[in-house]
């Protein structure tokens, strides 16, 4: 992942990590990440332990994965729809069709993001 993102990379983020108060300590290691970096989101399934009382006073909001993938989607629109289908059609053992790939992202429990989806089904 750094060499394919070296910007992503955060760092001097640990000295922020004592101070910080979360549900679970392990998870303190993020918020300090996104505080180092500015973020205004964190993208996680884990919303529990990221309450929105305690990332508010850094002016952070958590979400979960379906709803941010949702939300790029409908941003992004018709072009997010054609990097999916070209990515899609790279898949070729096996054969990915459109109708597989929706049904795997329901597996995945990507429903706000199926919902988009089925709308372009005959794009993707």
């Amino acid at each position: 992942m750094e060499n394919a993102f070296p910007e992503a990379l955060v760092t001097d983020y640990e000295q922020l990590i004592d101070a910080l108060t979360l549900p679970d300590p392990h998870d303190r290691h993020v918020l300090a990440a996104a505080i180092q970096t500015r973020a205004a989101l964190i993208v996680t399934d884990n919303l529990r332990d990221f309450p929105s009382d305690d990332l508010a006073k850094f002016e952070i909001e958590a979400i979960g994965l379906d709803h941010f993938l949702a939300d790029a989607l409908d941003l992004a629109g018709i072009e997010a729809i054609a990097a999916l289908r070209k990515m899609r059609e790279r898949f070729n053992v096996p054969e990915i069709d459109a109708d597989v790939l929706l049904s795997k992202i329901e597996q995945l429990k990507l429903l706000e993001t199926a919902a988009i989806l089925y709308r372009y089904r005959e794009l993707l």
